[in-house]
């Protein structure tokens, strides 16, 4: 009786299971469903331009919305689900805006903005299964004739000639002499026949080559790249578009995670997993004995691996860390696009989702925050993502450069307002070069232009742009990259030099500590010798200052202890010494 009244009760719980996992799986179709019919409308009203498309001869494929809907729903890498919804809000806004003209203007560029990078992003999924197609083909097609060619001919050679048909009279000389006539004949057929075969493989190859090679002279002439960066596409590196900084994204089977049980090494994990990614994917310049960087000579300078984290560690599935590449030089890398230095700088900062300073007339600090500011606001207010604190940093060192540029270049018409705010502003020199011109820059245009959300890296990992003895070497981040970045490595490994230099500050602190505890870390390692921020205290000291003054700063909790206790040791010590200062200062005064 038992036994029955448990049966019936485990057979009713597998019927509610049943039942449950079934209604889950209708309530999943219902809503995904909903999600496609959603994107579907969303791609109507974009209305697919084709000729914006990438088309490869008699293999062009159908690039109708089904097409695309099916591309974003297998899609992991890119976040096409993500800028097909933002663009959809865009979108929206656009339509519904209050009629102003500045607010029109912002949504219409954003609204162009995205729709070319979703364009691009599609077209260069597209233009990747074409190659992955002609390598499989590679691959498949040849191994698969090689096999038909040697299976017609293996059969040849074990068919015996045609028997041959006498009269019983024929004599036995004249039987041998005709058998080995035919055996020869057999024996010229099969080498007649190898021949044919041979040369029908030949021109499958060639013609599968050929195929390849125009493929990718069309690839390189749509996206006007050289033919150096095909392999990277190959390989699922989404690359900036052409008329952008040199930078790229690399794709889920290239992310790291991280969760409680393995998180405790994850910095120096992520080092050793930039370092690879470089070598992999030849991303340096020049020749060595064993390895040719892919980037041309003209990109001497910086390469960066940044890592941008999605989720928790505390969660069970962790916290993923996505890397990006970028490298140093602020020119477009498509080998077709030549434009005017002052407009390839202007893109650079626009394409971080930063105002363009060419159109700040008044070269001050409060100027240019007030611009960013403005623009930050309009942005928040419209619904437009805006850019993340670590490209609002970089733009804030535009007024620092402009003024000593300024000085520099100080002409006898300069008007004296112009004068005075450029001495106003000058700091010291961070660095001597442009502040779009950087990798970190590249890396936060790949991050804007690519996301739908604004992201600031959680680690920096910066290279040395060519290798020594075939090893990339570390290098220390320059000062207007360390006064953005939240954290970033460095090549020694001692307290003075960290291989993680962290600048996520404890929360809740004061502008005051954060100023400390960021100044205090920079200027501490410039005392050693040769070391990049050597002689620049004043300027490490007063941009961050006026940053946090403006509300501008990474004010998070500290992710490496060691780090943090250092840099509050020194905030300690400087605080110390500047009230001994000010009570010897005082005493002077009595006395």
């Amino acid at each position: 009786m038992d036994e029955s009244i448990n049966s019936g009760k485990k057979a009713m719980e597998m019927r509610h299971y049943l039942l449950a996992k079934n209604n889950n799986m209708k309530i999943k179709q219902v809503q995904q469903n909903a999600e496609r019919s959603e994107r579907q409308a969303i791609l109507q009203s974009m209305k697919i331009d084709i000729d914006k498309r990438f088309s490869w001869d008699s293999q062009t494929w159908v690039q109708d919305e089904e097409y695309e809907l099916d591309l974003i729903e297998k899609d992991v890498d890119f976040n096409l689900k993500d800028d097909l919804a933002y663009i959809g809000l865009i979108m929206k806004n656009y339509t519904s805006s209050i009629p102003d003209t500045e607010d029109q203007r912002m949504l219409e560029a954003e609204l162009s903005r995205t729709k070319k990078m979703y364009t691009y992003k599609i077209n260069y999924l597209t233009i990747r299964s074409h190659l992955l197609n002609i390598e499989q083909k590679k691959k498949t097609e040849l191994p698969r004739l090689e096999k038909m060619y040697t299976d017609e001919i293996n059969l040849l050679k074990y068919t015996p000639p045609e028997p041959l048909h006498f009269r019983k009279r024929t004599k036995a000389g004249y039987i041998r002499k005709m058998t080995i006539k035919a055996n020869q004949w057999h024996d010229q057929k099969i080498i007649e026949r190898k021949k044919v075969l041979e040369k029908e493989k030949e021109e499958a190859k060639i013609r599968i080559l050929k195929e390849e090679e125009d493929l990718i002279k069309g690839v390189i002439q749509f996206l006007k790249i050289d033919e150096r960066y095909i392999a990277l596409i190959k390989a699922g590196v989404m690359l900036l578009p052409s008329d952008s900084r040199l930078a790229a994204i690399f794709p889920k089977s290239q992310w790291l995670t991280f969760n409680r049980s393995n998180k405790v090494n994850r910095h120096e994990a992520m080092h050793q997993h930039a370092r690879k990614l470089l070598m992999k994917h030849n991303l340096f310049t020049g020749k060595t004995k064993d390895k040719t960087g892919i980037l041309p000579g003209s990109r001497k300078g910086c390469l960066c691996i940044m890592y941008i984290k999605e989720g928790h560690m505390k969660d069970q599935n962790g916290a993923t860390f996505r890397p990006v590449f970028g490298a140093s030089g602020v020119r477009p890398y498509g080998e077709k696009h030549h434009l005017q230095a002052l407009q390839i700088e202007s893109n650079s900062y626009i394409s971080m989702g930063v105002p363009d300073p060419s159109e700040i007339a008044d070269i001050s600090y409060e100027k240019t925050v007030e611009s960013l500011s403005k623009r930050v606001d309009i942005m928040q207010r419209l619904g437009i993502k805006a850019p993340s604190m670590q490209s609002r940093l970089y733009f804030l060192q535009t007024p620092e450069y402009r003024a000593n540029k300024k000085i520099n270049e100080i002409q006898p018409d300069m008007a004296d307002h112009l004068l005075a705010q450029a001495k106003k502003n000058k700091i010291g020199m961070l660095e001597s070069w442009g502040p779009s011109n950087c990798a970190e820059p590249a890396i936060m245009t790949a991050i804007y232009q690519m996301y739908s959300r604004p992201a600031d890296i959680y680690l920096s990992v910066p290279f040395e742009g060519v290798l020594s003895h075939d090893k990339l070497l570390l290098k220390y981040t320059c000062t207007r990259c360390a006064l953005s970045e939240p954290a970033f490595m460095s090549p020694q490994g001692s307290i003075p030099g960290q291989r993680l230099t962290d600048m996520r500050l404890q929360r809740g602190k004061s502008p005051v500590v954060s100023h400390h505890l960021l100044s205090a870390g920079l200027i501490y390692n410039a005392e050693y010798t040769n070391h990049p921020y050597q002689d620049k205290h004043d300027a490490i000291e007063r941009t961050v200052i006026r940053n946090q003054g403006h509300g501008f700063g990474h004010v998070k909790r500290g992710h490496d202890q060691v780090a943090v206790e250092t840099t509050k040791m020194l905030m300690i010590r400087q605080i110390v010494q500047e009230i001994i200062d000010d009570v010897l200062d005082r005493n002077d005064v009595l006395i």
